[in-house]
């Protein structure tokens, strides 16, 4: 069996739930596939962690998100306008309100298309129709104004309010109100228009647990957010049934703006999330956002060393990622804990030598706190890992530390030296055997050679 210093067969196996870091997040982007109807041509969003992730090591890398403009919709050649001329003539013709209200074959009703393409003259002409039914959904539980406000169709959603049958916080069948769709996609005067309608519900949570707030934090809308902010009773630190709040949202899809404008809310929970689980700071330091990071470690009461259920701090993700940025920038405040260890006992240290980042393992031992002997629970230092794998570079950095502990043994009882011979690795473990007695500059010159 290959030396693992995670003590599985696989160092893939050590950190299985690392795709659940940015899954977790995924659920607003249901939003754009399922928001208008059947027969869409739509591009599907791209997934974050748990599809399409590639690289290699431990932890499996996040996918970025495409932009709003790859994700929007391609309305299909059947919903042109043509289809609607007919409309207005029914209604004069008198036909009877079901008719008007019938769904068709595709499953969307005559006034959710005519509001999704703007057409006020069919949308005022079937208000006036008696017995409207001005809240009928299509397939997917889209409201006429759920349509009007995902399309920016401003003037078609202040006639819908006008109709004193219109619900406001209709859900569809994500449970996504009109404010949330608008928010979702930034149309900021639909939003403001809603905010002002009589019983707006500003915090309604969809089937995932986002708020408007949340959608608009997670799209990156600074205006939509600011607008919410405004809001009477709005929750700031709401948290979705992932442990995501809207500061968690935008910090780990980088959304540096939105992040500085929510942490200047009195009242917000920089903290906030499931216990056990991801922290803004650490999903900020997951995905590789540093300007995100450098700003939440200058937040009021900030947890630096914050730890999900497996252990992993900030810190830790940020190594075990390879983000070197990012360990920079968190190594920079004393009240980082450079020792602190996983559910397995790895601590950064181990992690950064495992990885082999020389840069990140320079960064540590300049640290005057670091615990060079730390060893996991097989009782593997970073000098056992390093000398196990093949790392000479390292090798030589910890040999060098003052209280670097040579003679230090595994769990089996090997120490560096013998795990060095046993995974082919003799040169090390000349280098080992001659740092013992004390031969340090012939050392030097053997590993440049």
């Amino acid at each position: 069996m290959p030396f693992n210093i995670f003590g599985c067969n696989s160092s893939a196996a050590y950190d299985v739930h690392a795709a659940q870091v940015a899954a977790n997040n995924a659920i607003p982007k249901k939003i754009e596939i399922s928001v208008i109807n059947i027969h869409s041509t739509q591009v599907p969003p791209p997934a974050l962690l748990t599809q399409g992730a590639q690289g290699q090591g431990t932890h499996q890398p996040v996918s970025r998100p495409a932009s709003q403009s790859s994700l929007a919709m391609l309305w299909p050649s059947q919903y042109a306008d043509d289809n609607l001329k007919s409309v207005p003539s029914i209604i004069t013709c008198e036909i009877a309100p079901e008719a008007n209200n019938g769904a068709d074959s595709e499953g969307s009703i005559a006034l959710c298309k005519a509001a999704y393409r703007g057409r006020m003259d069919v949308v005022l002409s079937m208000l006036q129709s008696p017995g409207i039914d001005v809240n009928g959904v299509n397939k997917k539980g889209m409201t006429p104004l759920g349509m009007a406000s995902y399309a920016d169709q401003s003037d078609v959603v202040n006639a819908l309010l006008e109709h004193e049958q219109t619900k406001v916080n209709a859900l569809n069948h994500l449970g996504i109100t009109a404010l949330g769709l608008a928010a979702y996609k930034g149309n900021l005067d639909i939003v403001r228009t809603l905010l002002q309608a009589k019983d707006i519900d500003v915090n309604i949570t969809n089937e995932s647990g986002e708020t408007a707030l949340s959608l608009a934090a997670f799209s990156n809308n600074l205006d939509v957010v600011e607008a919410l902010l405004q809001a009477p009773g709005i929750h700031l630190n709401s948290v979705n049934q992932q442990g995501m709040t809207a500061l968690n949202q935008a910090a780990y899809m980088g959304n540096t703006d939105v992040v500085r404008r929510l942490l200047q809310e009195p009242g917000i929970d920089v903290n906030a999330g499931h216990e056990g689980g991801e922290r803004a700071l650490s999903l900020a330091a997951y995905a590789n956002q540093r300007d995100v990071v450098q700003l939440l470690l200058q937040a009021p009461g900030i947890h630096f060393n914050a730890a999900n259920k497996q252990g992993l701090t900030a810190l830790m993700w940020a190594i075990s990622r390879g983000h070197k940025e990012v360990v920079h920038t968190l190594l920079q405040p004393s009240e980082i804990d450079i020792n602190s260890k996983d559910q397995r006992g790895n601590t950064a240290l181990i992690l950064a030598v495992y990885k082999e980042l020389n840069d990140v393992v320079d960064g540590l031992l300049k640290r005057a706190d670091i615990d060079v002997n730390a060893a996991n629970e097989r009782k593997n230092t970073a000098l056992i890992v390093a000398a196990s794998r093949g790392h000479r570079a390292i090798v030589d950095k910890l040999r060098k530390v003052p209280d670097i502990d040579l003679a230090a043994t595994d769990k089996d009882g090997a120490t560096a030296m013998k795990r060095a011979m046993q995974a082919g690795h003799p040169m090390i473990a000349t280098i080992l055997m001659l740092s013992a007695a004390g031969r340090n500059a012939p050392i030097a010159f053997a590993i440049e050679e």
